[in-house]
């Protein structure tokens, strides 16, 4: 091989060529095997024939033996150096604003579109070795570490010089929805990084457009200079890959998906995107049963995944999805489970030419090196594994992988010598017994006489058979040499081996154990079901019927329910094919909405002052429990809001309580926009001694805001400039930086985006309307708004609505002066109010809160059910759709066992677009089934340890609800629960 250094030995100029004669030759997937010859020379194929070898090949037998072309790997850290753990999150802490990267880099250190892996990148024999062994000969190496990770290298597993086993410097471009390492603040959760990312993408074509450059950025120039390489995003599940491929759709990126193994969940949804994953064989290991307390802490959707896991590469590719398999997630064992977890996917459906296909022609193809890698073929990388049976066989073994023609050695290859033989020796006979794997045979005797062992000592070494045994209490040595079937002695003895029967019988599979994964529901966990709930055709007969519209409450009334939509109101309305739910003595109403909720969400809070970028919608959970529990408490729509942790927060998602649909089957369609703002303790962090974050002051607060609004305009009116400009005149003149956040505010400005403030002082109130008032916008709802009493008057001329608790107070310094009535007073001045619930327990009887207004202030019925139903539809704008009982409105309905404010009302049926999402009896009816489908899953946890299986201590994670102030998103970090 040509060198530019000098080496440490004598000079070698042989060719390399060899022939590997009589194997057969599985040369791709789906093509047919054939007994040839293969000519390597150089690190190439030369050819694949039956022709005479030229002399100048080294010749190979290996008749009887397989070929496959060597694996390739797609998610792989080899011969880089791990990046740094995380530091925790610790809200007491000085925040850290800033890149600490040194350099012309990127203003945020998760964007590390500068890293080459290329650069960092030295063999590592040992790890090479153990990839050898599995198979491998080719790994994509990448850092795992940031929102942009660089640059990923293509690297031969071959023992040697850096320079040569990397065969592509810069093979790909790595991304994720993780910070890694970054030791800034920002971002904190999966959503920040989607705004993160989306942000940099703006960025780097603002960049790329001017000239001169106003600034160096070297992670934006590496960004676009990485684009035309394959580009890779690391998801940790199905969830985050929906959000990624928003990001994709967005800025026509085409992404190779490393998933998070759980793709199962939404195999159809996930094969309509038309993306290539890289999928892994990490399944989980069935749980210890030793202690029974973890056992049931550990939630059912884990016991679920841990049975449905093995089916994930099969499913995938039923549903059409192209996939490549990865031992990534393997380390920790060594990679040990890479086989057996091969041969499960396998068993659980995967087809050996489908599971050939992901280890080789389909990662090959993936990252455009189909013409070097995957196949036997001339001109491709002598890439060769020789195994000694088909690979969907349990007994294969590897015995070489040849690594860009480097020989590697993994087992010797021995005549398969099992089976039952017949040993003369000095007139004498003996029956032994050859079994155990083709790889370690071992044997014993079969007729020891009295008092002698039937121990007996068989090795087998490149050709060579060594044989001890105990005759009449004296050891006898014999070796012998195996030349195909023969076996000839060699030590000068008069000795035979003689078959008798089963001579070179194949190995007994090992034990695969499969687990019976249970229907799929949607979600996993308790209470998910098989298929969502379809519209129907319903009639509600002889219901008591709160209208919220100015017929009032109505008696002994009918309902029909068509297409999702409430299309008749009436007395005994004709059937026509409804089907009937008999409503006597019971009560239909609107269904609750909750103004302000932060169920169905894996984070509520990022950490810049400013997170208007920041969207909800990336965060959502429609797997969620609370979201299940919401609708058993009646509620059919909500506002999920983000936290309260930054004056200005993030972009609020609407959503109806759909649940075990897609993300973004959840939002309401056409909804109009919504922000949220924070005032007061949370944003100026109080309880933090050594923040060190702007504002910290209530003073400083509303000076920010003021900054911020003045800055929008100042961003609007660029952007208009810019867009007056003829077609001529921009072509010459880039567009204007497109700032998300800024983009957010202008939609304030421009009231196509409305503003729900978390706010409690009147200073505050007061301080939010006037800033609104001078930038001429209105803000549309105080949430919270525990002295609302005192500026009622003001917030009614504004036009603002109010969304407060029912009676929380003195939980705080800043909530001194609420008091109960604070509901009341504001309706009754004119402010359309809601009562919300901040709290995915509380949101459970927002009936029973609505009810205490009755108590603190004296509304009527009638009043205090619109807290929850109507006003709430009215402040987010959608009350021409839901709110109210009125022909031609969403059938989001509840029928109650009892008057709806009363204690003893409980939802029998929710309804959501006229689909039953909760009926009380079918859930009661699923308790039972729900307990036996655990215990069965346990029971099958406890076949897998019989067969062999290794198990791990159950870990259960305990449930996630968010509060205003929480700080949570990848991990469980800890955080203050302030309102």
């Amino acid at each position: 091989m040509p060198q530019t250094f000098t080496p440490n030995d004598v000079h070698d100029h042989r060719q390399g060529a060899f022939a590997l004669i009589g194997a057969t030759v599985h040369p791709a997937p789906n093509q047919p095997s054939q007994v040839a010859n293969v000519w390597l020379q150089d690190g190439k194929i030369v050819a694949l024939n039956k022709l005479p070898v030229p002399a100048e090949y080294a010749t190979i037998e290996v008749e009887g033996l397989h070929l496959y072309a060597g694996f390739v790997d797609l998610n792989s850290g080899y011969g880089l150096p791990a990046p740094a753990a995380p530091k925790p999150f610790n809200y007491s802490a000085a925040q850290v604003m800033d890149s600490t990267t040194p350099g012309a880099f990127n203003s945020n250190e998760a964007i590390r579109s500068q890293f080459q892996a290329v650069d960092h990148f030295a063999p590592d024999p040992d790890k090479a070795k153990q990839l050898r062994q599995l198979g491998f000969s080719v790994v994509l190496a990448h850092r795992a570490d940031g929102v942009a990770r660089g640059s990923g290298a293509l690297i031969a597993l071959l023992d040697g010089p850096a320079q040569q086993a990397v065969l592509r410097a810069q093979a790909s471009a790595h991304f994720s929805l993780s910070k890694g390492s970054s030791a800034q603040d920002f971002p904190i959760s999966s959503m920040g990084a989607v705004a993160l990312l989306r942000q940099t993408f703006h960025d780097a074509r603002w960049y790329q457009a001017q000239s001169p450059k106003p600034f160096v950025d070297r992670s934006l120039d590496a960004l676009l200079g990485n684009q035309s390489l394959p580009q890779l995003m690391a998801v940790s599940g199905w969830l985050d890959l929906l959000r990624a491929q928003r990001v994709a759709d967005e800025f026509d990126q085409r992404w190779i998906y490393l998933a998070g193994g759980d793709e199962y969940q939404r195999a159809q949804t996930v094969a309509a995107l038309g993306a290539d994953l890289v999928v892994p064989l990490d399944f989980p290991k069935p749980l210890e049963q030793g202690d029974p307390a973890l056992l049931r802490m550990t939630d059912l959707s884990a016991l679920q995944h841990w049975a449905h896991a093995p089916f994930n590469p099969a499913r995938l590719r039923a549903a059409g999805t192209r996939i490549a398999l990865t031992s990534a997630g393997l380390e920790a064992d060594q990679y040990k489970p890479f086989w057996p977890n091969l041969r499960a996917a396998m068993a659980a459906g995967l087809s050996p030419d489908q599971a050939l296909e992901a280890l080789t022609t389909a990662p090959a193809a993936m990252i455009g090196a189909e013409h070097q890698l995957g196949r036997i073929a001339p001109g491709f990388a002598a890439n060769l594994l020789l195994t000694s049976a088909p690979i969907e066989d349990p007994s294969m073994q590897i015995y070489e992988n040849w690594v860009s023609g480097q020989r590697h050695v993994l087992a010797t290859v021995e005549a398969d010598l099992r089976g039952t033989w017949e040993l003369s020796l000095d007139q004498q006979s003996y029956r032994i017994e050859v079994t155990g794997s083709r790889a370690k045979p071992s044997a014993k005797r079969l007729d020891p006489r009295e008092g002698e062992s039937n121990k007996l000592s068989w090795r087998q070494d490149r050709g060579r058979l060594g044989i001890e045994l105990i005759v009449e209490g004296k050891p006898i040595l014999l070796a012998g040499r195996v030349r195909g079937s023969e076996i000839a002695a060699v030590d000068g003895r008069n000795w035979r081996l003689t078959p008798i029967s089963g001579a070179g019988q194949p190995d007994q599979p090992s034990t695969i154990f499969l687990p019976e994964p249970g229907p799929l529901t949607y979600p996993l966990g308790a209470y998910g079901r098989t298929e969502r709930p379809a519209q129907s055709h319903l009639l509600f007969r002889n219901a008591t019927v709160w209208t919220n519209e100015s017929d009032g409450v109505l008696s002994a009334t009918d309902v029909r329910i068509q297409d999702g939509k409430i299309s008749e109101i009436g007395t005994r309305l004709a059937t026509r094919g409804a089907r009937e739910i008999d409503a006597s003595g019971r009560h239909l109403t609107a269904g609750i909405i909750d103004e302000h909720s932060h169920i169905a969400v894996q984070a509520i809070n990022d950490t810049p002052t400013n997170s208007a970028m920041v969207r909800i919608r990336d965060s959502l959970n429609p797997g969620d429990v609370d979201v299940f529990r919401n609708l058993a408490g009646g509620v059919t729509a909500a506002q999920i809001l983000h936290g309260s942790a930054n004056p200005i927060g993030g972009q609020s998602a609407l959503i109806k309580l759909r649940w075990g649909a897609l993300p973004d089957q959840m939002l309401i369609a056409g909804a109009d926009g919504f922000i949220k703002f924070a005032l007061g303790e949370n944003v100026k962090k109080s309880s933090n001694s050594l923040s060190v974050r702007y504002p910290n002051t209530r003073m400083g607060v509303a000076q920010f805001l003021e900054d911020a609004f003045s800055e929008a305009e100042h961003y609007r009116d660029q952007w208009t400039e810019w867009r007056r400009l003829s077609a001529r005149e921009q072509r010459s003149r880039p567009a204007p930086r497109v700032d998300l956040a800024m983009q957010a505010l202008t939609e304030v400005l421009d009231q196509r985006r409305f503003i729900s403030a978390h706010s409690y002082v009147q200073s505050e109130i007061l301080m939010l309307m006037r800033l609104a008032e001078r930038h001429q916008f209105r803000v549309n709802t105080f949430t919270h708004i525990l002295e609302g009493y005192k500026v009622a008057e003001r917030m009614a001329a504004h036009g603002v609505g109010g969304s407060s608790f029912a009676d929380w107070w003195a939980y705080k310094m800043e909530v001194i002066d609420a008091i109960p009535y604070n509901n009341a007073l504001m309706e009754q001045a004119g402010v359309v109010t809601a009562v919300n619930s901040d709290d995915a327990e509380m949101s459970r009887r927002l009936n029973q809160e609505a009810a205490k207004t009755i108590q603190y202030g004296d509304l009527s019925e009638e009043a205090a059910w619109k807290l929850v139903t109507l006003n709430p539809a009215r402040l987010l704008h959608l009350d021409e759709r839901m709110g109210s009982i009125r022909v031609g409105k969403d059938a989001d309905l509840v029928l109650w066992s009892a008057p709806p404010l009363s204690i003893a009302a409980r939802a029998d049926y929710t309804l959501v677009d006229g689909r039953i999402e909760f009926d009380r009896e079918q859930t009661e009816a699923m308790a039972g089934a729900i307990s036996d489908e655990r215990e069965r899953l346990i029971q099958q946890m406890r076949l897998a340890k019989a067969a062999g299986a290794e198990t791990e201590k159950p870990k259960p994670k305990p449930a996630q609800r968010f509060h205003c102030d929480d700080l949570n998103g990848y991990e469980y970090l800890g955080a203050s629960h302030a309102h």
